[in-house]
């Protein structure tokens, strides 16, 4: 399910990328409005399918393999500060013109470790310090992210006014990829 909402997520990118252009000239608040409620929209979906699929992952070790309800959460943290830091990294250098305003990642996994630091029965457990801390690093991570954002929106922007009208249809055939 998790990588069915990363697929949907690529696709959505992956179209405007191609017609991001045509929506510009023409129907400029269309753009935005495919950025803000699609894109940012599957991004949420995905990221609370990805932390209870991370979620169920402790739950599973818990019970199949006998190991204590610590190290299956430790496992599970660590695991979400790599997807963290892995897709910070992916999004900010590699995938940036296909999903630069996707910004909603941050918050939902905010809010999901301030919820969970909330119903934390002990402070001074190590799981809740490396909750603190994975905290920490996403509040620093979305303050990066908007940062990075504003900058590139105004000195690397995505679409260039280029004066050709050209329909959807003629972009299409003018790009070289495999889905169109």
């Amino acid at each position: 399910m998790t990588l069915t909402n990363y697929i949907i997520l690529l696709f959505s990118c992956h179209g405007l990328k191609i017609y991001g252009a045509w929506l510009n000239k023409y129907h400029k608040a269309d753009l935005w409005l495919f950025r803000i409620l699609v894109q940012n929209g599957v991004a949420v979906y995905a990221t609370w399918g990805t932390l209870s699929t991370l979620l169920s992952l402790t739950i599973y070790l818990q019970y199949q393999t006998e190991t204590s309800r610590c190290d299956c959460g430790m496992l599970s943290l660590l695991l979400l500060l790599m997807v963290l830091l892995m897709w910070f990294l992916l999004e900010n250098f590699y995938l940036d013109e296909h999903v630069r305003y996707i910004v909603t990642i941050y918050p939902v996994v905010i809010l999901w470790l301030a919820g969970a630091l909330s119903n934390s029965g002990s402070t001074e457990s190590y799981i809740y310090i490396f909750e603190a801390v994975i905290l920490a690093i996403s509040c620093i991570i979305i303050v990066a992210r908007i940062a990075l954002i504003a900058w590139k929106h105004n000195k690397r922007p995505l679409y260039k006014d280029n004066g050709l009208n050209m329909s959807p249809v003629e972009i299409a055939l003018t790009q070289r990829k495999l889905f169109l």
